[in-house]
């Protein structure tokens, strides 16, 4: 069940305030960074998750997020393994037997200045890999739009909050989704963050989740996370710990 939970769970990384890098990792967190990758990088990210329910298959089967700057300030985003972190929505692709693949776009709306949040914007769709030969055949859909905005508080500490919206043929009502993100450097090399998020969608239970972690820096170029998710859903309670290690490099 859990298979789903090893998509990267979205961050920034302080070591980049104020402005884009060469380096800003999006891992972990589920609040996605309005920061891009630099012109001349490759940004490579990947997780995998444990939890009770998990088999082993989940286990072994990374989440991989590749990002590639395209210009007019706009990023590219190729993800295997995706899922929003909507456990209702988990569920149902677990029950069909779904794996996704994602492409989106993140696009930079402005930076942070004179009290205004640094701002972007992604635009993203996924299709589970079970239907691609059979792509013109199918009635499935997933888009996603989302804004993402960040405000640093100090020079070590930071507040990323994003806001969007989800459609799929399972929710053709929509689905809001929103979160909030708190961050502090507690060492030159290592951050740790809490947050709160949840999704609301059209005659079902509103969910809410929480999640928490440590992220250590070994060089400039590359991130280890952990991080614990823990999902509310109608009466149940899911759980997951996840691991994480992400690197960059000149193209």
């Amino acid at each position: 069940m859990y298979k789903f939970l090893i998509f990267p769970l979205l961050f920034v990384c302080l070591n980049s305030f104020g402005q884009d890098a060469p380096v800003i990792f999006d891992r972990p967190g589920v609040s996605d960074s309005p920061y891009i990758v630099d012109s001349n990088r490759w940004i490579v990210e990947s997780g995998i998750s444990f939890s009770d329910q998990s088999d082993v298959s989940s286990v072994l089967t990374p989440n991989i997020m590749l990002r590639k700057y395209l210009g007019f300030k706009t990023e590219l985003r190729a993800t295997y393994n995706y899922s929003p972190q909507m456990m209702g929505m988990m569920n149902k692709n677990q029950d069909l037997g779904f794996d996704f693949i994602a492409l989106g776009f993140k696009r930079k709306l402005w930076v942070e200045k004179s009290g205004l949040p640094e701002a972007s914007m992604i635009i993203n769709s996924f299709y589970p890999t079970q239907r691609i030969t059979s792509f013109a055949k199918n009635n499935i859909y997933n888009f996603e739009a989302c804004f993402q905005f960040q405000s640093h508080i100090t020079d070590h500490f930071a507040l990323n909050y994003n806001v969007g919206t989800i459609f799929t043929n399972q929710y053709k009502q929509g689905i809001l989704n929103y979160s909030l993100c708190a961050t502090g450097l507690i060492h030159k090399d290592v951050e740790a963050f809490v947050e709160g998020f949840g999704y609301s969608a059209a005659n079902e239970h509103a969910e809410f989740g929480v999640d928490a972690g440590l992220i250590y820096y070994p060089n400039h170029w590359s991130q280890i996370d952990v991080s614990f998710v823990n999902n509310r859903f109608s009466t149940v309670t899911y759980t997951s710990f996840l691991v994480g290690y992400s690197f960059s490099f000149d193209r």
